[in-house]
């Protein structure tokens, strides 16, 4: 759900009304939480935050992808451009949500899937916790 408030809610708000400092701490929680994302997909802890974009390209689902996606991300300069690969990467990854049958819902925004998710949590404790809590 965080990944969809930075990347597909945030950094485009943020680029609207010209708030630089704020955009940049968008696209750099969008882009941490994608790669923690894809670590649980691949049913592995996430290492420490400076090895974190190193270590995602050797997973095998989506690493790569994710790794590229984002290093082409970092480098792009134009904000409109930005906007485009947040929201391409953001459906790539709910593609891979849906294809390992996490949810079902037919939303193009993150956030929407996240309830979805956290109710096939078969812990009670963690399915009813607060998903915007740490």
């Amino acid at each position: 759900m965080s990944i969809g408030q930075a990347g597909q809610y945030n950094f485009p708000r943020c680029v609207k009304r010209g708030e630089v400092y704020a955009a940049r701490h968008s696209e750099t929680r969008f882009c941490a939480d994608a790669m923690s994302l894809v670590f649980l997909l691949n049913r592995r802890y996430a290492p420490f935050y400076k090895w974190i974009h190193r270590a995602v390209r050797e997973l095998p689902c989506l690493g790569s992808t994710l790794y590229e996606s984002i290093s082409n991300l970092v480098k792009e300069h134009d904000p409109l451009v930005k906007i485009e690969q947040i929201e391409a990467l953001s459906q790539t990854l709910i593609s891979e949500l849906r294809r390992q049958g996490l949810t079902d819902h037919g939303s193009d925004f993150l956030p929407d899937h996240g309830p979805v998710v956290q109710q096939g949590i078969r812990d009670q404790r963690l399915r009813e916790r607060n998903v915007w809590v740490g």
